[in-house]
């Protein structure tokens, strides 16, 4: 596994985004890099908080993601290399789902008379105050994948796992490494299912789709081992 993978991934990714009409932009404001250390130190630290509105909060305000998507949900992707000879890295994709149930700017802007054409990012402040005042997603769920060959430790921290809500110790562990159109793929079906029957019903786009498990590598015998895999687990 390298960055070029993941990267290429990353792209294919927003490709499947746009189809279905979920992205809305990439973060323009700083060079797209994996590096974890492209989130800022307040996003960081309030990552390790149980305030999920305010971790959700930071994230937008300091623009701690890579891909914000239509219903201001957005997406984290970061790959760490110790030794690639040896395949020792770390992967880390993050799904943040909003917490408020909000439209997206273009329909923010229908609502009161404009449309972007005619007006751009000119009511973007009104916008950032009508989300923050807007009703709250109590079931907001955010989604992390983790492959972290450090942490390993066989039966009871499996190397590659997927992480569900917050501020809890759910972890369904994975027999491959996911690739980042995976894991979008993932939230897609699970977190948006009228999107998801979009895809189904588009013949080509769900054969695209279909293909992407091929592309994940397993992992070997050494870091999911026969007893792991025994137990119920995503394949």
């Amino acid at each position: 596994m390298n960055e070029a993978k993941i990267k290429d991934s990353i792209h294919r990714a927003i490709k499947i985004l746009k189809e279905v009409d979920l992205y809305y932009s990439e973060n323009r404001s700083r060079k797209f890099t994996l590096d974890k250390h492209k989130f800022s130190d307040r996003f960081i630290s309030a990552s390790q908080t149980d305030d999920y509105n305010l971790i959700y909060k930071i994230g937008m305000e300091d623009a701690a993601y890579d891909i914000l998507l239509k219903d201001n949900s957005f997406l984290q992707f970061s790959m760490e290399i110790e030794n690639s000879k040896n395949n020792e890295f770390k992967l880390r994709y993050a799904y943040y789902q909003s917490p408020n149930k909000v439209k997206n700017y273009e329909d923010f802007l229908e609502s009161i008379g404009f449309d972007y054409e005619e007006c751009g990012d000119a009511f973007l402040n009104d916008y950032d105050q009508y989300v923050w005042e807007s009703q709250i997603n109590k079931g907001a769920c955010p989604i992390r994948y983790d492959f972290d060959y450090e942490l390993y430790k066989g039966l009871n921290h499996s190397i590659s796992h997927i992480h569900i809500g917050h501020n809890n110790e759910v972890r369904v562990s994975t027999g491959k490494i996911l690739l980042p159109e995976k894991f979008i793929l993932f939230i897609i079906r699970n977190v948006y299912p009228n999107i998801w029957i979009c895809i189904v019903e588009n013949k080509k786009l769900l054969q695209e789709c279909l293909k992407i498990k091929a592309k994940c590598e397993d992992i070997d015998y050494e870091r999911f081992s026969i007893e792991e895999r025994n137990l119920l687990h995503l394949t």
